[in-house]
Order: structure tokens, then C-alpha cells, then sequence
């Protein structure tokens, strides 16, 4: 039954994109995002414990060092500061992150690792399954997927994204 519903529901996606090539495009790059979150969320919550999400926050916790709030690690991923909040505090109460109050202002909290979080974060810089998944792609065909995806990037930055144009391409 689970195999004859994959097919009703792999044909009915075929007949919806079948002739629509920018969609069918889209549509890949799509399935194939959340593929890879779901392995690498996998892979992150069986070796240390925390989601891809979480990872996220160390990534960015690490690189703003004291300029690391709220607010500033929720530009950097994309996300509502109220989710970012939310994360924090599941965080905490792993001890992954603490809260400090900052002397800048009664509302600034900055958020630091602990020793445990930093161990998390290292173990995320390895980054296993996002390799096990690229090296389906030589070196020259990941240069290429960058360059495109920069494109891509670039058009939605092109088509209103301007104000987050810092944040797409960092470099």
C-alpha cells in the first residue's frame, strides 16, 4: 500500500511540474535542502544531542562573540527573534549557552557558551553528513552549484531581498 501511494504521489507531482522548467528547478533544490537538514539534524542529534537549528545559534553565538543577543543572531539565520529565544533558553537549560545581562542596557542579554557548548560546536564544524551529501559532486561540479546558487542568491536580492544582502553573501 506505502509503495502504490509513493507512485500515486510522485505521478500527481510529475503532472504538476511536467513543462514548468523553473518550477521543476525549484522544486529539486527544495526537496533536496530539507533532505540534507534532516541528515544533518540526524547526524547532530545523535552525536551531541542538539538540532541544526541549535547548531545555528552556537555557529553564530561563536562568531559574534559579545555582540551575540538575540536579536543579532536571529538576522544571521533568518529567524524571528522570538524563535531564537525560544532556542536559547531550551539551550540553557541543556548548558549549552548561559544569559548575561549586559551593562550597555537593562534589556541587552548577551548569550556565551559554556564548555559544553563550545564541545558542541566543534563537533558541529565537521560537518559529516553535508560532506557525505556533497561528495556526490566532484570539486568542479560543487564550484559550479556555488556559482549558480550566488546567482540565485543575487536575483532575490534583485527582487527585494536588497535589505538582506549583508547577510546572503557575506563575502
Amino acid at each position: 500500500m506505502h509503495k502504490q501511494s509513493d507512485s500515486f504521489i510522485d505521478q500527481n507531482v510529475n503532472d504538476l511540474v511536467k513543462g514548468d522548467e523553473y518550477y521543476w528547478v525549484w522544486f529539486l533544490l527544495f526537496r533536496s535542502k530539507g533532505l540534507i537538514e534532516r541528515l544533518r539534524d540526524r547526524e547532530l542529534q545523535e552525536a551531541v544531542g542538539i538540532s541544526m537549528a541549535m547548531a545555528g545559534v552556537l555557529l553564530f553565538t561563536h562568531i559574534l562573540g559579545e555582540k551575540a543577543t538575540i536579536t543579532e543572531i536571529s538576522r544571521w539565520l533568518f529567524k524571528r527573534p522570538n524563535n531564537i529565544s525560544q532556542i536559547v533558553s531550551r539551550m540553557e537549560k541543556q548548558g549549552l549557552v548561559n544569559k548575561i545581562k549586559s551593562s550597555e542596557g537593562r534589556k541587552r542579554v548577551i548569550i556565551i557558551l559554556t564548555d559544553k557548548g563550545r564541545q558542541s560546536f566543534d563537533y558541529s564544524l565537521k560537518r559529516i553528513a553535508i560532506k557525505q551529501v556533497m561528495s556526490a559532486l566532484s570539486k568542479d561540479e560543487q564550484k559550479q552549484l556555488a556559482i549558480y546558487l550566488e546567482k540565485i542568491i543575487l536575483r532575490c536580492v534583485e527582487q527585494g531581498a536588497s535589505d538582506f544582502k549583508r547577510l546572503l553573501l557575506p563575502w
